[in-house]
């Protein structure tokens, strides 16, 4: 996710994003918007952001699919470089269906 707020740090997104690209193009719309990201869910699209929480920061998913779930080791931890390499480490365990980005 590349854009002006967001910014990936780890995983290789493209081939997600020109598929999303092309659907939002084909089919203009929320709704379809949504089949296309549950369809992505559904064969393995995976993302995740970095949160600060009242123990610190946390790792966790972004889609609302995945029940904003904590990546695994993602939780209660102490400093934010420490957010960035837990999910830099997660994505990079599959880079073409995992990414990390944090905001600008």
């Amino acid at each position: 996710m590349q854009n002006q707020k967001c910014k990936t740090l780890a995983g290789n997104p493209s081939a997600w994003d020109k598929e999303m690209t092309e659907w939002r193009a084909k089919y203009p719309g929320d709704e379809n918007l949504c089949k296309m990201q549950i369809s992505q869910w559904q064969r393995g699209r995976r993302d995740a952001t970095i949160v600060e929480t009242i123990y610190g920061f946390s790792v966790r998913m972004t889609s609302g699919l995945s029940g904003m779930a904590f990546i695994p080791n993602g939780r209660r931890l102490s400093t934010y470089e420490e957010a960035v390499q837990v999910g830099t480490e997660w994505a990079n365990q599959d880079p073409d269906n995992r990414e990390f980005w944090v905001y600008r």
